[in-house]
């Protein structure tokens, strides 16, 4: 698996520039955090008894992370599209 990713690498590397592979990566990465926090608390809140879930403030917390992440996403997108 390892060497299937290197070559896909060194073939990507011929197929953009750099920078524009480290941007589609840093993207999809907030896509990929936005997905995971918010499914955190869904899981954290579906099927934790209520003596183990964690406190609102880091629940809180999670949601900030989504926000914050999805932001960078929206402008991405919009910045593509325009």
């Amino acid at each position: 698996m390892l060497g299937v990713f290197l070559v896909w690498g060194c073939i990507a590397l011929n197929l953009a520039r750099p920078i524009t592979l480290i941007i589609i990566g840093a993207n999809v990465a907030a896509v990929i955090f936005v997905i995971e926090s918010l499914h955190t608390i869904v899981v954290n809140r579906r099927f934790l008894p209520r003596e183990l879930r964690p406190p609102l403030w880091r629940e809180a917390c999670l949601v900030l992370c989504a926000v914050f992440y999805g932001s960078f996403v929206v402008i991405a997108i919009v910045v593509a599209l325009t």
